[in-house]
């Protein structure tokens, strides 16, 4: 509206341009329903809000999560690299050098990075989640756990961090934490083969086989044929089902 009333208005510009990035980021590397066309006016918009605002340096971090989702990863690190080596507020260009040794599997690296990052900004809400990734991919599980629940300090309605934080704790053995996170992340409209799929799993550790069951044809009804997770979910469910029929 401030906007609409003032098109030059450079304040309002440059925070619209600010939560545009952030839409355009999670639509590429986070989780999101958005595909190609609807991403396309999204940056589009961000560009012209931020370039009229005179925001230089968020239109680079834009341009740069553009390169990385085409797969120009080494276009990325060059402009991360020197906008390290000029300094100023940093702290994105650490989070992004984090993602490019992430995805190149170097994992210590990439929680160097995102430390960094965190150091400039305390709630920096990407870095601790993506640091989480890097601690799990790592089977640092305890050291995740931290992390996600400093990113849901941050934004307690960030679904993702509680179905990321339910699946570490399945793996920690915590079963009924792992069914409160899930949980969670469905109320807050996180629903997906994923999160059905490892609500029921600890249900299913915990002795609960009609809310295994039920939550495990969730997913399957929901997920593609090609689904990675379709024979592994499958068999649990078949299992379920037997030991729900000796139960009765």
């Amino acid at each position: 509206r401030a906007i609409a009333a003032d098109p030059g208005h450079a304040p309002s510009r440059y925070h619209r341009g600010r939560v545009l990035v952030r839409r355009y980021f999670e639509s590429l590397f986070v989780w999101s329903a958005l595909g190609t066309k609807e991403r396309e006016p999204l940056l589009k918009q961000a560009r012209e809000d931020l370039e009229k605002a005179d925001g230089g340096r968020d239109v680079e971090l834009l341009e740069c999560y553009r390169l990385l989702a085409s797969g120009k990863s080494a276009e990325v690190a060059r402009r991360v690299a020197e906008r390290l080596r000029l300094g100023g507020r940093v702290e994105e260009f650490y989070f992004l050098a984090g993602v490019l040794q992430y995805q190149s599997k170097d994992y210590r690296a990439a929680v160097g990075h995102f430390t960094s990052a965190l150091r400039l900004h305390p709630r920096h809400l990407y870095s601790y989640f993506h640091r989480a990734l890097t601690h799990a991919s790592l089977n640092e599980v305890e050291q995740a756990l931290g992390d996600l629940s400093s990113a849901l300090e941050v934004n307690p309605s960030f679904a993702l961090a509680l179905y990321m934080r339910a699946v570490c704790r399945g793996k920690g053995g915590d079963f009924g934490g792992t069914v409160a996170d899930a949980s969670g992340a469905i109320d807050l409209g996180l629903r997906t083969p994923e999160v059905y799929a490892i609500r029921g799993t600890a249900y299913g550790r915990l002795g609960d086989y009609d809310a295994s069951v039920q939550d495990l044809a969730k997913a399957l009804e929901m997920a593609d044929a090609d689904w990675p997770m379709r024979a592994q979910i499958q068999k649990v469910h078949d299992a379920g089902l037997s030991l729900r029929k000796r139960k009765e």
